[in-house]
């Protein structure tokens, strides 16, 4: 039953540190995702472990419903996790193009003709100056 209360375990722990990952990710706080994603990595690692041995176990099929439902939730949390961390991604790609977006834009100064055209003149802030 040792490798049942491993499992247990580190599934608590896994379960602890991804609700601390979306409690921070929905406050906007992603300092130390990075951080707890290695830590996440090392803990599934020895879940992964302890499962394989937990499956050889005489007991497994009597115990495997203790263990099924912690699983399912951990599933769960995962997959939530997953998708802000995903949301985060997207929302940082699109500031990044709009960023760069900006930077290549040039500054355009506009005024209208005789006719109610549109005339564009590119504006060289280096030549530009205010007179009064």
């Amino acid at each position: 039953m040792t490798s049942l209360a491993n499992c247990n375990r580190i599934i608590s722990e896994l379960m602890l540190l991804i609700k601390t990952d979306i409690k921070q990710l929905r406050g906007g706080d992603y300092q130390e995702v990075q951080i707890r994603s290695r830590l996440k990595a090392e803990k599934t690692a020895m879940l992964e472990t302890y499962l394989s041995a937990f499956a050889r176990d005489v007991n497994y099929p009597a115990a495997i419903t203790m263990i099924t439902n912690q699983l399912a939730r951990l599933n769960a949390l995962s997959l939530e996790n997953g998708r802000l961390l995903m949301a985060m991604s997207n929302g940082i790609k699109s500031a990044r193009e709009r960023i760069r977006q900006l930077q290549n834009i040039p500054a355009q100064v506009g005024a209208y003709g005789q006719n109610g055209r549109a005339l564009t003149f590119m504006e060289d802030p280096a030549t530009s100056e205010d007179k009064f």
